[in-house]
């Protein structure tokens, strides 16, 4: 009798053992990844947005003027027309720009926020309105008697969060024709750069507002006439149209 003793192939041991692992390895990443999110948890983040919406829509603010209730989202009270800005949300004031915090300094009886490494400024609404105002700046024997505009800058300038609200500002061309660019929170208050606030008070003092008026007249007239012509071309081309119309003939002896 026999024995067919077979050796063991340790090559193929090693082979399946290499197929074993790989099998493992294919499972384990396809464990890792990332499951799609199923419909029930899509509606549900849906709902959860639509109810955030809804009682943003729904809640109510009170003026600080009359005291009357109405919508937290309008801005300006719907019986007196006062102002009414949302609520600053930091109270710690950084600088948008260098993220370091900003220091108070006092500038004709005014309180400021300037960065001690950009000289950036931080003013708020109220006292930005006064440091621009004609009674203010003309009363500053300070202010050189020629404003010199600065050339267009033709690199973009980056937008800037609000130091109240973390929100980004709107940037604009203050009075559209000074060249001098601010960026602004409508509820609390405007960013300037260094040097910009001497440059609007020195436009202003210049009589850069009554020059931003005639501009704005110039715009308004020149528009006024367009809409006019536009106006009599759209006449003259009904009356043309309904020239050899018994209708016309009959109703324009």
């Amino acid at each position: 009798m026999t024995i067919n003793s077979k050796r063991p192939n340790h090559s193929d041991t090693h082979q399946n053992g290499k197929a074993k692992n790989e099998r493992l390895r294919q499972v384990s990443e396809k464990k890792k990844e990332p499951s799609k999110p199923s419909l029930h948890s899509y509606l549900d983040k849906q709902s959860e947005k639509k109810n955030r919406s809804i009682k943003n829509v729904l809640d109510v603010g009170e003026c600080r003027s009359c005291g009357r209730k109405f919508n937290k989202l309008m801005r300006l009270c719907p019986y007196c027309g006062t102002f009414n800005p949302m609520e600053a949300t930091y109270k710690e004031p950084f600088c948008p720009a260098c993220a370091v915090k900003l220091e108070n300094k006092i500038y004709r009886d005014t309180d400021l926020l300037v960065c001690p490494l950009c000289a950036g400024m931080w003013i708020d609404t109220f006292e930005f309105q006064v440091l621009t105002s004609e009674r203010e700046v003309f009363s500053d024997s300070n202010i050189p008697f020629s404003f010199d505009k600065k050339p267009f800058d033709p690199t973009p300038q980056s937008y800037v969060k609000c130091v109240r609200c973390r929100r980004l500002m709107v940037q604009s061309n203050f009075k559209n024709v000074s060249g001098i660019l601010l960026s602004q929170c409508r509820d609390h208050g405007v960013w300037l750069n260094a040097g910009a606030l001497t440059q609007i008070r020195t436009f202003i003092a210049n009589g850069g507002l009554h020059k931003a008026h005639e501009t704005e007249i110039r715009k308004n007239a020149s528009e006024i006439a367009y809409i006019a012509q536009k106006t009599q071309n759209l006449e003259f081309m009904q009356k043309m149209l309904h020239k050899w119309s018994p209708k016309f003939l009959f109703f324009n002896k």
